[in-house]
């Protein structure tokens, strides 16, 4: 590095980065809002007596080694006259972690150095004032000027060991996306085409849509010109999120594509898969290793999950936290959906940074949006937290709450809609302010649990429902279901969101770009209001695959409406036989629900060899080996939309014929009721909306799975009488050329004729 490199620094970034110390902590307790810190700040300041300066800005320039740092920040009170400073933290608990108060401490004695150069004894307070209780506690340390500039020199040491290191490896990531040629021979049918769009949307900080059906090479397409944009300094980081592990996985494999000797890429995994900081080995002076894992990391570049299992094992620390470490160093990001916009989970680094998103499968969007901005709170959930605690305090709060649930539920009639749950947020803080003082005066492990951690861990459902109850407004559907558990009647409360687009557009405005994409983005009206992207350029692709590589087939002949599933049982299985023996190989029936599933199987499972859905991960193992690992025939039985409906490659002879039974609509409910009258007062068509354009995106997006590259060829069959009618076919690609069947001999003399012409 050049000698007098210049570098501005705020003083908490520095701290945050260079002072934590101790054991690492996780806690699921209520933190201030900014407001409410704001206000407690203002509240503590005007204690002070005139003599006292407010929010002091400071600027103070160090030379270390060859870089001239700058540092700069506020600090919130000072005594001029008793070389005091103070620095105001507000809190909910009076149990401040190690690391914390290391790095608040921090902060106070680099403003106190740059405030005062050449004292003896110099004051630093940092003080915990108490929003629930209105108390400070403060905490009072001195130190001489020498003092501190030898701890602000060891901060400017662990800091700018990574950063030299870091514009090092930034510089040679650049310089080589820049002249990165495109991985390939040429670009596929209009993938020149996407990339320009993409290249330009960053470019000029804008919205894009684009539909692509597969086979178009969307993460390519996509991560190459905004790899480009990031060489050229056009971007100056790219988040590229998913709904789905195998997406993401694809986007890693295309960056390995675009260059082959830097890379500055990382993947977020989610916590419960690959955390290993509930082990305590791993807690114990966690930030003391904390900086050689992160040098570490920067040195390899491409932090997939294997290589942050390989650097968490080698330093002793924890591959999710230190993934989370990395996040403002790394120029690619790949994480999941809610990492961005799940208020539980996201980070405020992506909404504060005007970053650049690439957003696969934005067909999921609405539905995973909706899911994390509602929430429900089970009795059942709140009697199990009730026999945890030990004081007669904490017990009695939590029973208040069970309590007024039984109330309102018996004023109202079942599932009745409420107007709001007013009367349960300020229970459940009083409940948690009661378990707050219980964790605080006994340190022991309680009943039950291995630590005071696990406990907090079994209460962040509620800290959950206050957060998100607050995001939530009248239009939201607010409603309370009965149960029975063991017998035993439960109620739940639940807070359902209608209004996903007021959230996203408070997203989309914390981005310098975003490029939405999917193969199923049609109704192209549908996806960009209910995403609140009608701004947004859209493009449609047309399809890559020739249209004669499948044979798409209605069977109208057999009606699997509710009303008429056990009437056609019969029918139906002995349609699904024909075609499993006039077409060999592998094949998978989609069923809109377990139920019916489970009506089939009994009918089929001793005629062929079949493999069934379940709900455990080792029969998801079985199931797809049964595709990917075997190569004897078998009929698969799935439930449409779900986990072997979307993100998993069929290729070649993995999948020769899917049939799909209705229309992939989502069931009446009392929710979806609610959520229609919502849609209707929007002037929005209910069913359009609620039911017939969501089940036609499920059913287009498990005939996907059918015909994956330009080689494959395939049968898909479609049953359901709705089939014929315009209202449904209206929404189905065009490229399926559909055949309307009317008896089994229709469909098997087409079977015949495509397999003959397949074969040939």
């Amino acid at each position: 590095m050049s000698a007098g490199s210049k570098l501005k620094l705020s003083v908490r970034e520095l701290v945050d980065f260079a002072a934590r110390k101790g054991d690492l902590v996780q806690t699921y307790q209520k933190t201030p809002t900014h407001l409410e810190g704001i206000k407690g700040h203002q509240y503590v300041q005007s204690l002070r007596s005139e003599n006292w300066d407010k929010e002091l800005t400071l600027k103070h320039d160090f030379q270390f080694q060859s870089y001239l740092v700058t540092l700069h920040g506020r600090a919130d009170l000072v005594d001029q006259a008793n070389f005091t400073l103070e620095e105001i933290k507000t809190t909910y608990t009076h149990d401040i972690p190690q690391h914390k108060f290391s790095c608040d401490l921090a902060q106070a004695k680099v403003y106190a150095y740059m405030l005062w150069q050449d004292r003896e004894e110099i004051t630093a307070v940092v003080n915990y004032y108490h929003l629930g209780e209105s108390s400070e506690n403060k905490r009072f340390h001195s130190f001489s000027s020498a003092e501190l500039l030898n701890d602000i020199n060891q901060y400017l040491k662990i800091y700018l060991e990574f950063y030299s290191k870091y514009q090092k490896c930034e510089k040679a990531y650049l310089e080589e996306l820049k002249s990165a040629p495109f991985p390939h021979a040429e670009f596929r049918p209009s993938q020149r085409g996407i990339a320009k769009e993409v290249y330009r949307n960053i470019r000029d900080g804008k919205l894009l849509m684009f539909e692509a059906p597969t086979g178009t090479g969307k993460s390519l397409s996509t991560l190459f010109p905004a790899s480009k944009a990031l060489g050229e300094k056009q971007s100056r980081q790219i988040l590229y999120l998913s709904a789905k592990t195998a997406a993401q996985q694809s986007a890693l494999d295309a960056l390995k594509q675009i260059t082959k000797d830097s890379f500055s890429c990382l993947q977020i995994s989610a916590r419960e898969k690959v955390s290993t900081s509930s082990q305590e080995e791993i807690k114990k002076d966690y930030f003391e290793r904390l900086p050689r894992a992160r040098l570490a990391a920067l040195e390899i570049g491409f932090l997939d999950q294997h290589e942050l299992n390989k650097i968490a094992q080698q330093y002793h620390v924890c591959p999710f936290q230190l993934s989370l470490e990395m996040i403002p160093w790394q120029k690619i990001i790949i994480a999941d959906f809610n990492y961005f916009f799940d208020p539980m989970v996201s980070f405020d680094y992506f909404e504060n940074s005007k970053i650049d998103l690439l957003l696969d499968e934005g067909h999921n969007l609405l539905e995973r949006a909706r899911s994390m901005y509602s929430v429900s709170l089970d009795t059942a959930y709140l009697e199990k937290i009730r026999k945890l605690l030990k004081t007669k305090k904490a017990k009695s709060a939590c029973r208040k709450i069970i309590v007024s649930i039984q109330k309102k539920f018996d004023e109202l009639s079942m599932g009745q809609h409420l107007s709001t749950f007013e009367f349960v947020p300020d229970l459940i803080r009083s409940f948690l302010e009661s378990c707050a003082q219980e964790f605080e005066n006994d340190q022991q492990s309680l009943p039950g649990l291995e630590s005071k951690d696990e406990v907090q861990n079994e209460l962040k459902e509620l800290y959950r429902f206050l957060k998100i109850y607050d995001f939530s407004t009248q239009e939201d559907i607010f409603y309370v279901d009965k149960y029975h558990l063991s017998r035993n009647p439960k109620l739940k409360l639940h807070l359902y969101c209608s209004q996903v687009h007021r959230h996203l557009v408070s997203k989309w405005k914390k981005l310098n770009s975003l490029c939405l994409f999917s193969a199923t983005l049609s109704p192209e009206f549908y996806f960009q209001q209910c995403l609140a992207l009608e701004q947004a350029k859209f493009y449609k692709l047309p399809p890559v695959f020739p249209r004669e590589n499948q044979l798409t087939l209605a069977l109208d002949y057999i009606d699997t409406r509710w009303l008429n599933r056990h009437s056609s049982l019969e029918i139906l299985c002995g349609s699904i036989l024909e075609i499993y023996k006039a077409y060999p190989g592998k094949h998978i029936v989609y069923f809109p629900s377990y139920q019916y599933l489970e009506m089939a199987k009994e009918v089929l499972y001793n005629q062929v060899p079949c493999i069934y859905q379940e709900r455990s991960q080792e029969s998801r193992e079985k199931f797809l080996n049964g595709f990917f690992n075997d190569k004897n025939p078998v009929l698969g039985l799935a439930i449409l939309g779900g986990v072997f409906a979307e993100g998993i490659d069929f290729k070649g002879e993995a999948l020769k014929s899917c049939v799909i039974i209705g229309t992939g609509m989502p069931q009446p409910s009392f929710r979806m009721e609610q959520l229609n009258r919502c849609l209707s007062n929007d002037g929005l068509d209910a069913f359009l909306y609620n039911f017939l354009i969501p089940g036609i995106t499920r059913l287009i997006q498990t005939a996907g799975r059918l015909i994956r590259t330009e080689s494959d060829k395939g049968i898909l069959v479609l049953i359901d009488p709705r089939f014929k009618q315009q209202q449904y076919l209206q929404y189905l690609p065009q490229s399926w050329q559909l055949n309307h069947i009317n008896s089994p001999d229709q469909s098997l003399k087409l079977i015949q004729e495509f397999k003959k012409n397949e074969e040939s």
